[in-house]
């Protein structure tokens, strides 16, 4: 199932306290926001979304955090067995976990981390380690410093369309703000280097899947 966000924009209504991110003009404005969660299918290979469930802001301040909120509880307790959520960016693994969504792919910003579940080895002098390593799925530069991706855990690629795919992976990993610990949710984090794209995809996902079954959802 796809869930994202969207909002009707409207800056000179009267009486409405609700706001909505837009993306184009990178900050939230006055308008109805409404979540979205739709069944993906096709008809005639042309692909298809079935809604599902259209849920509304309320006229508040911080209507999209609790509309958010209430998108995510009515998708966890609507999942079904052979489905699995795909999101964009605008939701954050943490609220996934908290409103306990099962399987999920979200998107991931190109400077995203993660750690591993599993503390470094100690190297005798000062603090012992309370964190795991961090990934840092792709290089990027961060106050004038050049900051190197992570070693993939596992390189692969696959054909689509006539072009071929490379896919980075880590595997095993939790939270950049999260201690390493066994009731721990752990996640995987795919980078898709596509040819027909400039910027690599960068995508989170909690069950095991191939890449390039992940890459088609």
């Amino acid at each position: 199932m796809a869930v994202d966000l969207t909002g009707f924009f409207r800056p000179r209504l009267q009486g409405w306290l609700g706001k909505v991110y837009h993306s184009v003009v990178g900050k939230a404005l006055t308008g109805i926001g409404f979540g979205l969660i739709v069944e993906v299918g096709s008809i005639a290979n042309q692909r298809f979304a079935l809604p599902r469930k259209i849920l509304r802001g309320k006229n508040e301040i911080g209507s999209e955090k609790q509309l958010k909120t209430t998108t995510l509880t009515w998708l966890a307790e609507h999942l079904k067995e052979d489905e699995i959520a795909v999101l964009d960016a605008g939701f954050p693994i943490r609220e996934l976990q908290t409103a306990e969504v099962e399987r999920f792919v979200v998107r991931q910003a190109s400077n995203c981390t993660a750690r591993r579940n599993i503390l470094p080895s100690y190297k005798g002098r000062g603090a012992k380690p309370k964190y795991g390593k961090l990934i840092r799925p792709l290089a990027r530069s961060h106050k004038a410093n050049s900051l190197t991706a992570s070693v993939p855990d596992e390189t692969s690629n696959f054909k689509l369309d006539g072009r071929i795919i490379q896919v980075h992976s880590w595997h095993d990993l939790v939270r950049s703000d999260q201690k390493p610990s066994q009731q721990q949710q752990t996640f995987s984090l795919l980078v898709f280097f596509d040819p027909l794209y400039k910027q690599p995809l960068v995508l989170a996902v909690n069950l095991a899947l191939s890449p390039e079954s992940v890459f088609l959802l």
